[in-house]
């Protein structure tokens, strides 16, 4: 009985590894129409927003605000959750806020959250209370940018602030950009007397701080912590192959798949482990150790060495 389950498990495992799998960063021709297919499907399985609003036009220092929309009271009161931005800008300001939620009033100005891009491609956020209580931010600089062949383009971003791992992330066009790990865990309702969200800018002792130029395709904000897979795919919507981003040409993921379900996931090939051979889903029930697991990772590092092999110019190394 425990050979049969172990020869049905291999096979298995085999099956899962019979399609080719491709380096992240690899050009595929037919890469637009998958994407458009696995972010329908991303779209389809996301939570209700609390908030969202689309197409908003922002002049550069008027922001718009969203304190009389549907949800605003429940966004000032989020203990967590996730936003995501689609957005095109046209100004030049070296700071620009996306959506920002805070206390406007005098005396007030260090008490808000935002999510900035800026004028080089960076993307950031910062969430304060004053800096005697809590500041803190996250940022990646150069993981955006405006335009592209002479026109402005289109970016999508998010962010998720995860209570019950205390962690904050940023993606950005189709990548995780950055995380922040910290134990006092804080969000939007540990600011005292929030009395705005503003798209456009971040509105500091009543003045519009930050100012954005250009259009908010859209923004929804969740109260759900979304998936890293889910936020990866939605943002992946404004990737252009290696166009867009200002990233090298090369990517340390590799597509793979899940050992337990087989879903399609993204491994960074210098630092894989066991448990990073599993999705987001699977990997809270995952299983100790075993053979067959050590096994389908030996196999997914003889992928990567082929890869390696398959992209090298061989006789550029020899010379």
């Amino acid at each position: 009985m425990k050979k049969s389950k172990i020869l049905i498990s291999a096979v298995t495992m085999f099956s899962l590894c019979i399609t080719p799998m491709s380096v992240y960063a690899q050009v595929d021709p037919n890469s637009n129409i998958e994407n458009t297919i696995s972010q329908t499907k991303s779209a389809e399985n996301l939570p209700t927003p609390v908030l969202q609003e689309k197409e908003i036009e922002v002049s550069n220092g008027t922001g718009y605000s969203l304190n009389n929309i549907q949800g605003a009271e429940t966004v000032k009161a989020l203990e967590q959750g996730t936003i995501v931005i689609s957005y095109k800008a046209t100004g030049e300001n070296a700071i620009q806020s996306l959506f920002s939620v805070g206390n406007g009033t005098n005396g007030n100005q260090n008490r808000h959250f935002h999510i900035y891009v800026t004028n080089s491609g960076g993307v950031g956020m910062e969430l304060r209370n004053t800096d005697g209580d809590f500041k803190y931010t996250l940022d990646r600089p150069a993981a955006v940018r405006g335009s592209y062949k002479g026109e402005r383009v289109s970016n999508t971003i998010a962010f998720k602030a995860d209570k019950e791992n205390k962690k904050y992330k940023l993606f950005a066009d189709g990548e995780l950009i950055a995380t922040l790990d910290k134990e006092a865990f804080k969000f939007i309702s540990d600011i005292t007397g929030v009395d705005n969200i503003m798209l456009g800018g971040t509105l500091r002792q009543g003045q519009v701080a930050y100012p954005f130029e250009g259009t908010i395709n859209s923004v929804g904000v969740y109260q759900d912590v979304i998936s890293d897979d889910e936020l990866v795919q939605l943002t992946g919507q404004t990737t252009y192959a290696d166009n867009i981003n200002k990233r090298p040409k090369s990517s340390p993921y590799v597509s793979w798949k899940c050992f337990a379900c087989g879903t399609k996931i993204r491994v960074h090939y210098k630092h894989a482990r066991c448990r990073d051979l599993y999705c987001d889903k699977c990997r809270p029930i995952i299983v100790k150790k075993n053979g067959i697991l050590l096994r389908y990772m030996l196999m997914f590092k003889n992928h990567v060495r082929a890869l390696i092999l398959k992209h090298t110019n061989i006789e550029k190394v020899l010379r």
